[in-house]
């Protein structure tokens, strides 16, 4: 079970880096472009549940 939680919590971690590098090139590349505020938001909500689950630990 706690094998099973951590490679969740990896792959969770990599979608997250992903999404992140993904929004940062879009907008590095387009900086006047329209872009939307919630992705950037899921990210970051992403990140703060993860840091606070280490936490926790």
């Amino acid at each position: 079970m706690i094998k099973s939680k951590k490679v969740l919590y990896a792959v969770i971690q990599a979608a997250l880096v992903i999404w992140g590098a993904f929004l940062v090139y879009g907008i590095l590349s387009d900086p006047l472009g329209e872009h939307t505020i919630m992705p950037a938001l899921l990210v970051a909500a992403g990140c703060i549940l993860l840091s606070r689950k280490k936490e926790q630990k």
